[in-house]
């Protein structure tokens, strides 16, 4: 977020401007939460921001803070917090109803990019290329927004650059879900599932694929190779005669 202000502006251009909650994604937290100190630094000074902080750990609520330190109720502030987050949402309005779209969009992705990532950890697999790829496509296209005058068609761009980011991101968090949840684990807590772990995977492969995960394509392959062999072990058990060989007992 490298400007809190325009972000925290284009909230309030689309009346999704509030005081954040813990359930709140931490992207939309510290763009807000960013925006509203450096307002109080901008407004009453850097050294008062340290005794805020401080105040916070003693203070019931932000308000009592804010009284104590800067001597005015948290309405007042708050108030003129939101007058000057106006006054920049008029000045560019394009520009920073585009940021926070994609703030938004982005903010959604937090919680599924960090499942994926633990994911990924148990599992042993590195996040691919295709991704890493379009993260670095996303970081230059908000810079240029960020940083030029930003055109409708760069906009558009960033926009589609965005959503093909976030594409893959639920797809490969959806690959992960699906091989460590309704296959790995099944299969290694000895669930005799077989067609259901099997579809999870012949499911979870094809996304795999689609991103360029060749070590989790890998892993799958590997794990449907033991399912196999362990549904042909409990089909003999079952029937009394092999399924690979036809050998009756």
């Amino acid at each position: 977020v490298r400007d809190p202000h325009k972000v925290s502006a284009g909230l309030l251009m689309l009346d999704a401007l509030h005081i954040p909650e813990p359930s709140d994604p931490w992207m939309y937290s510290f763009a807000v939460a960013g925006s509203f100190c450096k307002y109080l630094i901008e407004r009453f000074g850097a050294s008062k921001i340290l005794q805020f902080y401080s105040q916070l750990k003693t203070r019931e609520t932000i308000g009592d803070a804010i009284m104590h330190v800067y001597g005015e109720k948290l309405s007042v502030v708050e108030e003129d917090w939101r007058s000057l987050l106006r006054s920049i949402a008029e000045e560019d309005p394009d520009r920073v109803t585009a940021m926070v779209e994609v703030m938004l969009t982005l903010s959604k992705l937090s919680n599924i990019g960090e499942q994926a990532r633990y994911i990924a950890r148990q599992v042993g697999v590195e996040i691919p290329k295709r991704i890493s790829d379009l993260s670095h496509l996303v970081d230059t296209a908000l810079t240029d927004m960020y940083e030029a005058h930003p055109t409708a068609t760069s906009m558009t761009l960033t926009h589609e650059v965005v959503n093909q980011y976030a594409s893959a991101v639920q797809s490969w968090h959806e690959a992960l879900h699906l091989f460590w949840i309704e296959v790995s684990i099944p299969q290694a807590s000895g669930s005799s599932d077989y067609e259901g772990m099997l579809n999870a995977a012949k499911r979870s492969r094809e996304l795999a694929v689609g991103l360029g995960a060749d070590d989790l394509v890998t892993k799958i392959d590997d794990e449907v190779a033991t399912i196999l062999k362990q549904r042909a072990l409990h089909e003999c058990d079952q029937t009394g005669t092999c399924v690979v060989c036809g050998y009756r007992r």
